[in-house]
């Protein structure tokens, strides 16, 4: 593996651990309340739902051209099983009591809500080194032109 794709790895990692600290925070606040005490377990859950998910991504760290249909259907794959993987981690770490369907949309809700988070933020990451490639070339090919 290159030490880009190595990068890349990290940085979804960061961006998917990070983002489910956040709105896993909100999601606890609302159905636990403020005052609670997590284990470690719940930090242990977060570090290894975000590196399965982060795990799940690497078909997505290639080079090679990608069709809107296979990346379609790659992210709905990638979706049902980050469903799968929150669901069943939640679970046996208690962050819902199965009978509450309150808890479960709104673990639903957070699922989405911290997916699309990152792939937005990916994609203005995405955006910017685009740009910032785009410019490189233009200013090589001004150098060639004189």
């Amino acid at each position: 593996m290159s030490i880009k794709k190595i990068q890349l790895f990290y940085d979804v990692f960061a961006r998917i651990a990070a983002t489910i600290f956040l709105f896993s925070s909100i999601y606890i606040a609302v159905f636990f309340g403020t005052d609670v005490d997590l284990s470690i377990s719940y930090i242990w859950g977060v570090l290894f739902i975000s590196l399965a998910a982060t795990i799940g991504r690497i078909p997505f760290f290639t080079d090679k051209e990608i069709s809107k249909t296979k990346m379609l259907a790659g992210n709905i794959i990638y979706v049902i099983f980050l469903n799968i993987l929150v669901m069943v981690s939640g679970y046996y770490l208690e962050w819902f009591h199965p009978g509450e369907n309150k808890m479960i949309i709104g673990l639903e809700i957070t699922i989405f809500v911290i997916y699309a988070c990152v792939m937005f933020i990916s994609y203005i990451t995405d955006l910017q080194t685009a740009k910032k490639i785009n410019e490189k070339l233009k200013n090589r090919k001004e150098k060639t032109d004189e």
